[in-house]
């Protein structure tokens, strides 16, 4: 073999140990990384730890909302700074973000299970409901002629189906 040519195996093999190099440093990065998600997670569900847990009815399985098994999964959502602080609002089968300043839910969070025997309840007949633990007190008669229309962030059959007419009606409420 010429010298030539055994230049250019080192030079290959040296490309190859540089190329195993990076991998590897990539490797420790996305670990680390991971990591730090996993740690992130921990301590965001030991702050929400001394929340009241949420639960359904008996049916239900009476799981908190919050927490491992539950549906707020690495702490709750964090608002934009315009929509000023964030009231929760822990209902039967779901959690509701509200904005006092905006006058509505910034988020909902809730978890749909699967039930051998479902409820099967109509939707019920008449107005969305003031919920009264808000400073805000929005009425069914706020959206009238306003462009804006009323709706369910929690949606109400899935809520129905699973957890019973309670937390249907809960569906209702504005601040959902």
């Amino acid at each position: 073999m010429s010298r030539t040519g055994k230049r250019r195996n080192v030079r290959r093999a040296s490309d190859g140990v540089r190329f195993a190099a990076a991998v590897l440093v990539l490797l420790v990065i996305v670990t680390v990384a991971a990591l730090a998600v996993v740690r992130l997670r921990q301590a965001a569900l030991r702050a929400h730890e001394h929340a009241a847990p949420m639960t359904g009815p008996a049916g239900a399985g009476g799981a908190s909302l919050i927490g491992e098994q539950g549906i707020v999964f690495g702490g709750l959502p964090v608002a934009e700074a315009d929509a000023g602080p964030v009231e929760v609002l822990r209902n039967t089968a779901y959690i509701s973000g509200y904005s006092e300043r905006r006058k509505d839910p910034l988020w909902v969070a809730y978890h749909v299970i699967h039930m051998e025997h479902p409820f099967h309840l109509e939707r019920p007949k008449g107005n969305f409901l003031t919920d009264l633990r808000t400073s805000a007190k929005v009425t069914h008669e706020d959206y009238t002629g306003s462009g804006f229309d009323r709706g369910h962030m929690a949606p109400n059959s899935a809520i129905a189906h699973c957890f019973g007419e309670e937390a249907q009606r809960e569906t209702f409420l504005l601040s959902n």
